[in-house]
């Protein structure tokens, strides 16, 4: 990985509202479009996905989509309380929704005359829910990834694993991504999501479908995060040709005024850095004071943590001769 920015969350601020806009592929070939949010009212947060086909059969047949879920966040959790589903094929609706009862450890379904109570056992979640811890964990890089998600009429385990770190090419840039597929089941679904460190391990890609069927895709198109549009890094031809050393980072979000109490952090590759695997840090980067970057080592950033000489649980000066390699 030549350049990647991963945000400390163990200091721990307020979640970030983003928009995230997808195009969508049918079998390879665009179709429609989709929009993924989340933002704060008031105390509360709504999370909503919206998506439509503008191209081929996904506009014949007048395709929507629409998801949406309110709640809150307790210890870093997000605790839905009440979702909601609406799709239309060809003139057919599908509706159903869903209440989430904590006290009670119970989640209410309805759908048209069919109401029903299910039991949230360990913790289900709905769809939109289910991504937001999915985030979470993988954040905190927690190896556990079973979940249990809420459908119209019963709740169902689903179990993920995590894959090894691939370089994906958008149209912001080369982005480093953790792939997370779904552990086959019985039946011939199959789901993977791609999820970029440096943007707050949201969704970048995803892919869904039957074996036997519509193979789907969503790519993401442009993103909003913290309020500041995120621009553009070099693509994957410059960082793998060795232009990594002179391209400038531009990306808007990287403001430690916006998020002073998030931690930008720098990997340089051994290349890049002209010694052996070391960490190193631009200290423009970082908020006021000093941190301390445990983070940084225990997630693993470094190929061998402490080469560097210093100590991961003290705080870590920049090393001497260090060009900034950052530009906001």
């Amino acid at each position: 990985m030549a350049l990647a920015c991963f945000f400390a969350h163990e200091l721990y601020a307020e979640p970030l509202s983003y928009q995230l806009n997808f195009e969508v592929y049918r079998n390879g070939k665009l179709s429609g479009q989709a929009e993924v949010t989340m933002r704060k009212q008031e105390e509360r947060w709504i999370i909503r996905s919206e998506g439509s086909g503008t191209r081929g059969l996904g506009r014949l047949l007048g395709v929507t989509d629409a998801e949406q879920v309110e709640g809150y966040f307790l210890d870093d959790k997000f605790r839905p309380d009440r979702f909601s589903h609406h799709s239309r094929l060809a003139g057919i609706s599908d509706d159903w929704s869903a209440e989430f009862n904590w006290q009670a450890n119970t989640v209410t379904t309805t759908k048209g005359k069919q109401v029903l109570s299910l039991d949230m056992g360990p913790g289900a979640l709905d769809t939109l829910s289910l991504k937001v811890e999915l985030q979470r964990r993988l954040r905190l890089q927690e190896p556990d990834l079973q979940f249990f998600e809420v459908t119209d009429d019963k709740i169902k385990p689903r179990t993920y694993r995590t894959l090894p770190l691939e370089q994906l090419e958008t149209p912001l840039g080369c982005l480093a991504a953790i792939p997370v597929e779904l552990v086959p089941g019985a039946n011939t679904r199959y789901y993977k999501s791609w999820h970029a460190p440096a943007l707050d391990f949201l969704t970048v890609r995803l892919e869904r479908g039957k074996k036997d069927g519509a193979h789907m895709e969503m790519r993401i198109t442009s993103m909003v995060l913290a309020g500041k549009e995120v621009v553009a890094l070099a693509p994957c031809a410059a960082t793998q040709s060795g232009k990594e050393d002179r391209f400038k980072l531009n990306l808007k979000v990287a403001d430690a005024q916006d998020l002073s109490k998030r931690v930008r952090v720098e990997v340089v590759t051994a290349r890049m850095a002209q010694q052996s695997d070391c960490c190193r840090y631009d200290e423009s980067w970082l908020p006021v004071g000093s941190v301390f970057l445990r983070y940084f080592h225990s997630r693993g950033l470094c190929d061998k943590p402490g080469l560097c000489g210093f100590d991961p649980a003290q705080p870590i000066q920049p090393a001497p001769g260090w060009r900034k390699r950052v530009s906001r």
